[in-house]
């Protein structure tokens, strides 16, 4: 799910077939284009298609609920170890406590309460979509290749939502609330106070490490946003704190009730990071007739741990470069991806009921040789 300028290397370390052929087009003088798109969406709690519905059959696998969507497209020229880069991407992740999904689901559920339970409302978010550029050297040392990009990029829309806070509800089919809340949004429908439209920019450090360790041992690392910062102009901001007392459920199953909210709205310039992702992981070659690589790797973000084993097949058919399977322990997701000579597809899921999915990820690219 790694988005970087790096996501094509970091697919193709997946397969050490690929990554020997790419870096001989760089090494002789060759221009190498690419184009790849990729859409990722995971969460530990319902169905993608409940997430931000009803968030109905809410049943997390963990103490915190997680949600990311990573979409992306690019277009990149690479020679001589330079690689430049155009690209388009969307990125929304979300961190939220057991009770605080357990809220929102018992709430949409539509039913009064008829048992006293407190609830502690605990949630962070964003998403960001951006377009940008990109510009990367690789450095080649013994045994290692260095690879740092830094990237400036356009903000197209930003959006944060944060609140802290708890809830009850009461035997009489009640709740009580009280959250304190803040949210910014460059497309909020903000009538005051009056300002200009929210623009914003950012710039980005983003580094990928490949060392072979031995012979039949490769090693890798990506770092996104290692260094970044982001500002928007006029950002739409509101700050509330919400206290109600939940009178009843209406015919339609509705909660009416009466509320007591405080806040204040404003036009912030705001400056923020984004969090960083790290990505880290081994290849063993084993030599073997039937399975040729064995692979572990690790991503990591705001908290989010993913683990993932891997297995590969080199050239299974003349026609087809290599294959890789994987299994991801956080989401329990499968992937599986093929290498062509000109390119490749690589998918995901946990389960194949569409009612029930968690996971969906699709992920091609193409490139060709000048």
């Amino acid at each position: 799910m790694n988005n970087s300028n790096f996501s094509l290397k970091a697919a193709a370390v997946a397969a050490a077939f690929f990554i020997s052929d790419t870096a001989s087009a760089s090494d002789s003088g060759q221009y190498l284009l690419e184009f790849s798109g990729q859409t990722y969406q995971a969460n530990n709690a319902t169905s993608i298609d409940q997430f931000d519905d009803q968030f109905t059959g809410y049943s997390p696998r963990h103490s915190q609920v997680f949600g990311l969507a990573e979409n992306a497209a690019y277009l990149q020229a690479s020679r001589n170890g330079f690689t430049l880069q155009a690209y388009k991407r969307q990125e929304i992740f979300i961190n939220a406590g057991r009770e605080t999904g357990q809220l929102y689901a018992d709430i949409n559920a539509r039913v009064p309460p008829n048992t006293n339970r407190a609830y502690a409302v605990d949630f962070d978010g964003y998403g960001i979509e951006h377009t940008g550029l990109s510009f990367a050297k690789t450095l080649k040392l013994p045994s290692v290749e260095i690879s740092p990009a830094f990237r400036v990029y356009n903000i197209d829309r930003y959006r944060e939502i944060q609140a802290k806070g708890f809830a009850a509800a009461r035997a009489d089919g009640s709740y009580d609330i009280n959250v304190n809340t803040v949210e910014r949004d460059t497309e909020a429908d903000f009538q005051f106070p009056a300002g200009p439209s929210p623009s914003g920019l950012g710039y980005a450090l983003d580094l990928a490490v490949q060392w072979q360790a031995r012979p039949n041992i490769l090693m890798f690392a990506n770092v996104q946003n290692l260094f970044n910062s982001n500002e928007i102009d006029s950002t739409p901001t509101t700050v509330q704190t919400i206290n109600s007392n939940v009178n009843q459920f209406d015919s339609d199953g509705f909660l009416n009730y009466n509320s007591a909210i405080q806040g204040r709205n404003s036009r912030e310039n705001y400056t923020f990071s984004l969090p960083v992702k790290t990505h880290v992981g081994g290849l063993y070659s084993t030599g073997a007739a039937h399975v040729h690589q064995l692979g572990f790797d690790v991503k990591h973000i705001n908290g989010l741990v993913l683990p993932r084993l891997s297995a590969g097949w080199q050239q299974p058919f003349p026609w087809l470069e290599g294959i890789t399977v994987g299994y991801e322990t956080h989401f329990e997701a499968f992937d599986f991806a093929a290498y062509f000579k000109h390119g490749g597809v690589k998918f995901g899921f946990d389960t194949l009921s569409d009612e029930s999915r968690r996971v969906e990820y699709l992920q091609f690219f193409w490139l060709a040789k000048l």
